[in-house]
């Protein structure tokens, strides 16, 4: 019962963050870092499915993780990355995400406010959805810069490739998207805690 528990909060968590990123950041072209920032900087130059390519870019990075970090990565995490590019692939398939608001402030926020509680319910179960995550925790492993660094230099690298992709004010915006994402999970995980 308590695996079944922490598969269905993972799965409610994995759900929040595709929403966020097909109905708030890839319609407005805001890559607030990650593997699906990568997905839609390379789905923008060319057109491959964000889906796949985060899909095919976290089995990449699980197998240089298992390599690197050990078998510690765990079933839970290969679950979350999967169901995130099927949900991902889902949303874009049957449902045609269309651009929920013109004001890229607007999508930018709450954007940030929906993926940072999916991504703070999946941290706290126990999981994560790959991406950068697991490059920012080889660098960790290897450096003496901690993970939160870790993540923030991986994930403002991927706002820099945007801000070459998409101009300035898009890849500002996805640095605003990561700092707030980074805060809104500290706080989700903080309230878990308590």
């Amino acid at each position: 019962m308590k695996k079944f528990k922490e598969y269905l909060l993972t799965t409610v968590g994995i759900a929040l963050t595709a929403i966020a990123l097909e109905y708030f950041f890839f319609p407005c072209d805001i890559a607030a870092g990650g593997g699906s920032g990568i997905g839609l900087v390379i789905n923008k130059l060319i057109g491959i499915d964000t889906s796949l390519v985060v899909l095919i870019l976290n089995i990449f990075l699980f197998v240089l993780a298992f390599i690197v970090l050990g078998k510690s990565f765990g079933a839970k995490s290969i679950y979350a990355t999967v169901m995130l590019s099927v949900f991902m692939w889902i949303i874009e398939k049957f449902f045609t995400p269309q651009v929920l608001t013109e004001n890229m402030f607007l999508a930018s926020f709450f954007g940030s406010m929906i993926l940072g509680m999916g991504a703070a319910i999946v941290f706290h179960q126990g999981a994560s959805t790959g991406g950068t995550s697991i490059i920012a925790s080889i660098i960790s492993k290897f450096t003496p810069i901690g993970i939160g660094i870790s993540v923030l230099l991986t994930d403002s690298f991927v706002c820099i490739l945007a801000i070459g992709i998409f101009g300035v004010d898009k890849g500002l915006f996805g640095f605003f998207s990561v700092i707030v994402i980074g805060l809104i999970i500290d706080k989700f995980i903080d309230g878990f805690n308590v």
